[in-house]
């Protein structure tokens, strides 16, 4: 079997179900107790999706703050270096500084993560903030592919 061949399969398949998931029915799964489950595949995804040509010249730590105003967030660190990606949760305070922070709830995590709202939608809506190296945050969006992009997300439900 390919390399990331079982995995990619089924991360297809969740950005299919999600993608024609009703926005309530993704809110109740990201604010429910699958939440941690659900984010932890986003950021190993993203370690899997990040592309290593267009990367290689990066070194750099994005942090994400996941999490609704007023609430303690969720910090995941998306590393880079020498080509590579590997995502961490961050429970304390000795981490690598940040060259970019972005802070946003975990459904629009989900929808970006699917393909169902693209990163400058996000930010121009306010549903998406940036500290740091913008461009950095920018660019991020060619050096991650989303699962089953390009197919054409199925009408969501109501």
């Amino acid at each position: 079997m390919a390399k990331g061949g079982f995995q990619a399969r089924v991360a297809e398949a969740f950005v299919s179900w999600t993608r024609r998931a009703s926005p309530k029915l993704r809110e109740r799964a990201m604010t429910g107790p699958a939440r941690g489950l659900i984010t932890a595949q986003i950021f190993a995804g993203m370690a899997r999706a990040f592309d290593s040509e267009r990367g290689a010249d990066l070194d750099a730590v994005v942090r994400w703050e996941i999490g609704h105003d007023g609430e303690r967030p969720e910090v995941w660190d998306l590393v880079i270096e020498r080509g590579k990606a590997h995502a961490a949760r961050i429970d304390q305070a000795e981490t690598a500084e940040p060259r970019t922070t972005i802070g946003l709830d975990r459904p629009t995590l989900l929808e970006l993560a699917t393909g169902i709202l693209n990163a400058p939608q996000a930010y121009l809506s306010g549903r998406v903030r940036m500290t740091g190296d913008v461009m950095l945050a920018q660019r991020l969006t060619t050096l991650l592919a989303v699962p089953g992009a390009g197919r054409g997300a199925p009408p969501p439900r109501s």
